[in-house]
C-alpha cells in the first residue's frame, strides 16, 4: 500500500485540516529554524529561535499526545520541552506568554486549547502556535471575552469537530497528534499505539465489546499493520488481577453468586475445571489461561448469567471484550494490556509524576517503567479509599437529575474526575443521572468534574454544553472544557450551590 493510500483511509477533511497545520508548522518554525541555524553558523553566532514547547493535559490522552509529539520531534532533531498541566487557565498563561515572547519557543497545545480560545486570545494574540485538540471548541457568544472578529489568530487551530469528526468517540487528542506527525513524516506510523492508548484513556473503546469507531479504528489498523498492537477477544475482566478477584470485582456487571465473593468464585472455577493457582501455588490471572480455558470460562459465565431471572442479552454481549496488547510492554505483565497501561499513565499524571512517565514512554527504560508501576499501585489504593469514604459517609447527594459530592479534604482535584468515572459503573447508582464531583482548586475556586453514562448520551445529554450554558447564565468566564460524557470547569466557591442547581435543571432540559 502506498503512503498516500495509507493516509487516504482517514477522513479527508480532517487530513486536509491537519496537512495545513503541518504546512503552518514548517512555515512558521521548521523553515525559519533551518535558515536561522545556517545564518548563525556562517556568522559563528548562537541561534535566536527557541525550541518547541509542548503543553498538554495531565491525563492519559494528554500525556500520550505530548509523547507522540516529542518522539516525532526527536526524529527531526528538533529540541523540545514538555509541560503537563491540570488545565489551561490564567495562572499558567503568564509563563506560557513569557516562553513564547521572550524565550522564542514555538508553542504546541495538545489535548486542550479549543475550549480556552478566550484565554489564548488574551495572552497569545499575534504569536504563532498550534492547537491539536479533540474537545468541543469554545463557541463565540457563550463567553463575552471571546470574539472571532477580535482574534488576531496567526496560530493554527486543528480540531476534529471543524472537520466533522466527533472528538467524543471517534478520535482522541493523542489521535490528533498522531495524524499530525504522520503527515510530517510517514515513518511516525510507529507511534500509532500511543494514539490508541490515549483513546482508551478517554474511554473511546466503549462500543460493543470495547471496540473503536471512526478515525480510532483506522489508527488501530496502522498499529496492527506494524505489529505494535495485538488484538484478542477475551473474557471482559482484568488481565493483571488474580483470576478470582477479577471475576468477583472487575466484570462490567455483577453475576449473582459470584459478585464480590472470592470464595464463591474459587468454588465456581473448581467446578468447571480451571485452577486458580499455578504449579508454584501462585494465583493465576486471565493472561495465564490457555485459549481453551478462556473459552470454557466464557461459556460458563454465560451459563451463570442465564441462570439469573434478571439476565439480558446486553450482559451476554458484554462478557467478551477486545483486549489491546501493547507489544512494547510485553515483558510487563501488569501493563501489557492497553487498559492497564492507560491506568498507569493516568496515575502518574494525576499524582504529578510527569517527568518519570514521559521518560518511561519516550525511552522504554525498565527502571522508569518499574517506578511508574509502583505509582499506579499507590494511586489505585487512593481511589479505593476515596470511594469507600464516599460510600461509608453517605457523601453522594441525589437531586432530580444528577448526583453530586464534595471531596472535602479527602478527594483532591487531581483525582475527582476519576472518582466520578468509577461511580458511573457502580450498579447501585442510577445510570440515567450524571455524577458531579467538586474539590478545592484554590482558596477561591472549586474544580468541577462531571461524568455520565453512554445511555444518558443517547438521551441527548451533553455535559460539556450543559456546563458552558450554566457558566454563561452565571456570567462566568469559562475555565474548562470537555465532551458530552465527560467535562469539567473551575467555579467560584460562592457560586457552587447556584451552579449545581442550574446544572440539575439544564440536564433535565437536555433529556429527550
Amino acid at each position: 500500500m502506498s503512503e498516500n493510500s495509507k493516509i487516504n483511509q482517514f477522513n479527508s477533511k480532517l487530513i486536509d485540516l491537519l496537512q495545513k497545520g503541518v504546512e503552518f508548522f514548517k512555515a512558521n518554525y521548521l523553515n525559519k529554524l533551518k535558515t536561522n541555524k545556517t545564518e548563525k553558523i556562517n556568522l559563528n553566532l548562537p541561534g535566536d529561535i527557541g525550541t518547541v514547547h509542548i503543553y498538554s493535559h495531565l491525563d492519559t490522552d494528554g500525556i500520550c499526545a505530548a509523547v507522540i509529539m516529542a518522539k516525532a520531534l526527536m526524529k527531526e532533531n528538533i529540541g523540545f520541552q514538555i509541560t503537563i498541566l491540570k488545565q489551561l487557565d490564567d495562572q499558567y498563561f503568564i509563563d506560557i506568554e513569557y516562553t513564547a515572547k521572550v524565550l522564542k519557543h514555538f508553542i504546541i497545545f495538545t489535548d486542550f486549547g479549543s475550549g480556552q480560545l478566550n484565554i489564548i486570545q488574551k495572552y497569545l494574540e499575534g504569536i504563532p502556535h498550534i492547537i491539536l485538540d479533540h474537545h468541543e471548541p469554545l463557541k463565540e457568544g457563550l463567553d463575552n471575552t471571546f470574539s472571532k472578529e477580535k482574534l488576531n489568530y496567526i496560530g493554527f487551530h486543528a480540531n476534529c469537530f471543524l472537520a466533522g469528526v466527533n472528538g467524543s468517540n471517534e478520535i482522541s487528542g493523542a489521535g490528533m497528534a498522531y495524524l499530525f506527525v504522520k503527515l510530517l513524516n510517514s515513518s511516525n506510523i510507529e507511534l500509532a499505539y500511543l494514539a490508541i492508548i490515549g483513546a482508551i484513556g478517554d474511554l473511546q473503546n466503549s462500543w460493543q465489546q470495547q471496540t473503536f469507531l471512526g478515525e480510532n479504528l483506522k489508527i488501530l489498523k496502522d498499529a496492527i499493520q506494524i505489529n505494535s498492537i495485538k488484538v484478542e477477544s477475551e473474557p471482559n475482566i482484568s488481565r493483571s488481577k488474580s483470576l478470582a478477584y477479577a471475576i468477583a470485582y472487575t466484570l462490567p456487571f455483577q453475576i449473582e453468586g459470584l459478585k464480590q465473593d472470592i470464595q464463591s468464585v474459587y468454588k465456581f472455577l473448581d467446578s468447571i475445571g480451571i485452577s486458580h493457582k499455578n504449579d508454584f501455588g501462585e494465583e493465576r490471572t486471565l493472561a495465564d489461561l490457555s485459549l481453551p480455558e478462556k473459552t470454557k470460562l466464557i461459556n460458563n459465565l454465560v451459563r451463570k448469567i442465564l441462570e439469573s431471572p434478571e439476565s439480558n442479552i446486553t450482559q451476554i454481549n458484554e462478557i467478551i471484550a477486545k483486549t489491546y496488547l501493547i507489544e512494547d510492554f510485553k515483558e510487563y505483565k501488569e501493563i501489557y494490556d492497553g487498559k492497564d497501561l492507560s491506568k498507569m499513565i493516568n496515575a502518574c499524571g494525576r499524582l504529578e509524576k510527569h517527568s518519570i512517565i514521559i521518560s518511561a514512554l519516550v525511552t522504554n527504560n525498565p527502571k522508569y517503567i518499574d517506578e511508574c508501576i509502583k505509582i499506579m499501585h499507590f494511586y489505585s489504593d487512593q481511589l479505593k479509599n476515596s470511594i469507600n469514604w464516599l460510600e461509608n459517609n453517605k457523601k453522594l447527594i441525589e437531586l432530580n437529575n444528577l448526583y453530586y459530592f464534595y471531596g472535602e479534604n479527602v478527594i483532591s482535584e487531581n483525582i475527582i474526575g476519576v472518582v466520578c468515572s468509577n461511580l458511573i459503573f457502580d450498579s447501585s447508582i442510577n445510570s440515567l443521572k450524571p455524577i458531579i464531583g467538586y474539590a478545592d482548586a484554590d482558596e477561591n475556586n472549586y474544580k468541577i468534574s462531571a461524568r455520565c453514562s453512554s445511555e444518558l448520551i443517547r438521551k441527548g445529554v451533553n455535559l460539556s454544553e450543559a456546563i458552558r450554558n450554566v457558566s454563561a447564565i452565571l456570567k462566568l468566564e469559562l475555565k474548562g472544557g470537555g465532551h458530552a460524557p465527560a467535562s469539567g470547569a473551575k467555579i467560584p466557591k460562592n457560586l457552587i450551590k447556584s451552579f449545581i442547581d442550574l446544572l440539575d435543571k439544564e440536564i433535565e432540559k437536555q433529556k429527550k
